[in-house]
């Protein structure tokens, strides 16, 4: 498929998105929709549309391929984004030598973190001095870690 119809179709929905949440900063960089972070130890989140779907990169090294139709596409990126702009999502960083060589994406449960998807290096440092960092975006509310309570009938978190 012609990546114009992913941009399309990306320019399509995240008008009325956009729209609704006018607080949240965002901007256009050449047919992708980018997400500045706004404080430290947040990130930023980019939907890049390409001929065959559409992923979902951060600035600190984890990126999301979502392979569907562009309406599907698109809606499911939009969803991703909506949770990484949350404090209900979150990037661990594996490091080592000082330096990222794996990315956890991580969602809030009721009971805690649950890993969803994973981005690595090949090669790294593997004899370097360990380390984690942890990223987190709050511009938007949570809202993942109170559906799972209500699905589960157990407490919310805050």
């Amino acid at each position: 498929m012609d990546v114009s119809a992913y941009v399309n179709e990306l320019r399509a929905q995240s008008t009325s998105v956009v729209m609704a949440t006018p607080e949240i900063p965002h901007l256009w960089r050449e047919g992708a929709l980018v997400f500045p972070s706004s404080r430290d130890g947040g990130f930023e989140i980019t939907i890049q549309p390409e001929a065959s779907g559409v992923v979902v990169f951060t600035d600190v090294g984890l990126h999301i391929h979502l392979d569907a139709s562009p309406d599907e596409a698109v809606q499911d990126a939009l969803g991703l984004v909506r949770d990484l702009l949350s404090p209900d999502m979150r990037i661990r960083e594996l490091r080592a030598g000082g330096r990222g060589y794996r990315w956890l994406l991580e969602r809030r449960e009721s009971n805690g973190w649950l890993c969803e998807a994973k981005t690595g290096l090949f090669l790294w440092n593997y004899f370097g001095r360990r380390g984690e960092r942890v990223y987190q975006n709050q511009q938007l509310p949570g809202r993942l870690a109170s559906m799972a309570a209500e699905m589960t009938g157990g407490p919310t978190k805050g």
